[in-house]
């Protein structure tokens, strides 16, 4: 969850421009906001929809542990951090990847969990692993995007500002400082964001033919056969030869027809001859 509150000045080249559909990012936030009044008014529905590190084995809670919340401050911080960055990488991404990042971020956070309390009883819920993953994502897209820190008051480039939050998340894992906060969960879903990403690239560059051999250039035709020995003199046409001039500054040599080659040859060699 993030501790301190920025806002963003958005220089990214995409602009903000408006959805025409209901966006992924509000009905994610939408969703979250409607499982935590549920599980206000029926607690016992943790039971069976929070991470348990005593029930690995029910992949459900993987996904499902997302979409709760212990507090209101709790939805709250997490919610406005999927908004701040989720706005502006779903118009790049589109409404179905950015639902595979975010849930792909949450679950392998959940992973990142279980293992971290393995034989021990622990539980987990929040959607911190997505936000930490579409964090992470939206750095990878838009790292030159500046947000002013409330606390300190400094701007932060969105690259820096995510190594800053992944860095203080390994300090508090592995320096015991423990808090309640699913840190591993925090780690798990940076780095799902980070692999997400990494992928998608690697798809865009194949697809744009980044690791394909490019294609050999045509070879241009043969010449044709030195021009015959001739006694007879070439009577050539001055507009034709005009014509097959521009073409061949505007085409190159290679472009021209084998016939407008041998004339061309040959309207050359007569000029040779008459100036012999």
């Amino acid at each position: 969850m993030l501790n301190d509150r920025d806002y963003y000045r958005n220089k990214n080249p995409y602009g903000r421009t408006p959805m025409r559909e209901f966006s992924a990012v509000w009905t994610l936030i939408f969703i979250n906001i409607a499982c935590f009044l549920l599980q206000n008014i029926n607690e016992n529905i943790l039971n069976v929809f929070a991470l348990d590190s005593r029930a690995p084995f029910q992949i459900w809670r993987l996904v499902t542990y997302q979409f709760f919340h212990a507090s209101f401050g709790h939805i709250f911080w997490n919610m406005y951090g999927v908004w701040l960055f989720g706005r502006m990488l779903e118009q790049v991404l589109g409404k179905t990847r950015f639902y595979i990042l975010y849930l792909f971020s949450g679950v392998l956070g959940g992973i990142f969990f279980l293992i971290a309390n393995m034989g021990s009883f622990a539980g987990c819920i929040g959607a911190s692993g997505a936000e930490f993953g579409v964090m992470v994502a939206t750095a990878m897209t838009f790292p030159q995007v500046e947000f002013l820190m409330l606390f300190p008051p400094i701007r932060m480039k969105l690259w820096v500002l995510a190594l800053v939050y992944c860095g203080l998340e390994i300090f508090y894992q592995f320096g015991g400082i423990n808090g309640g906060i699913a840190h591993m969960a925090h780690l798990g879903g940076a780095l799902g964001g980070f692999i997400f990403m990494r992928r998608l690239l690697h798809i865009a560059r194949n697809n744009r033919g980044g690791y394909r051999r490019p294609a050999p250039e045509p070879q241009p035709e043969p010449d044709p056969d030195p021009v015959e020995d001739s006694n007879e003199p070439y009577v050539f046409n001055q507009d034709e030869l005009n014509r097959i001039l521009d073409k061949m500054s505007r085409q190159g040599y290679a472009q021209l027809t084998a016939e407008e080659k041998r004339a061309l040859r040959r309207a050359a060699n007569e000029l040779k001859q008459n100036r012999s």
